[in-house]
């Protein structure tokens, strides 16, 4: 069985090391192609031509590198946004399915801006919903937690009408 702790620090160093090859063949790919560019433009180089069709191949590096930094780093976005979902999950399960952003930036670390652009995108895919208290606070109740009084008396769907 794998722990969870081992398989995020895994995961983690994987796309730090893509992120790292990304960087290497961007810089490596744009070094050969401004070289090529320079040995074309000498006037005493008799080989333009062999020049001019190796010059995909330092594009493709500069390119593909470029991709694969760039798609690194997204992937590391989408995993610190799942986890700090995760937290605000978390957080709501031991107070009973409500939070509030205050709550969730003093839990998780992040922003007051990050906690509610956190919270709002749970709401648009329906995994939370929007509570105003007679106080007008905000707070967003998680979909899904349920305590064991309401697991124990759900019933068949088809059993409700």
């Amino acid at each position: 069985m794998i722990r969870k702790g081992v398989l995020n620090r895994d995961t983690t160093m994987g796309k730090k090391v893509q992120a790292f090859i990304g960087i290497v063949l961007a810089v490596g790919g744009f070094l050969l192609l401004v070289g090529g560019i320079i040995n074309m433009t000498d006037p005493n180089n008799p080989n333009i031509l062999q020049d001019v069709v190796t010059l995909p191949f330092p594009l493709g590096f500069l390119v593909g590198g470029i991709a694969l930094y760039r798609r690194s780093q997204k992937n590391q976005q989408k995993e610190r946004r799942v986890s700090l979902e995760r937290g605000i999950i978390s957080l709501a399960r031991q107070q009973g399915g409500l939070v509030t952003p205050t709550e969730v930036v003093l839990h998780l670390g992040v922003s007051i801006e990050e906690a509610q652009a956190l919270l709002d995108g749970l709401c648009h895919r329906g995994l939370a919903q929007i509570l105003v208290n007679p106080e007008g606070s905000l707070m967003y109740r998680i979909e899904g937690l349920l305590s064991p009084v309401e697991k124990a008396t759900a019933t068949n769907p088809e059993n409700l009408s």
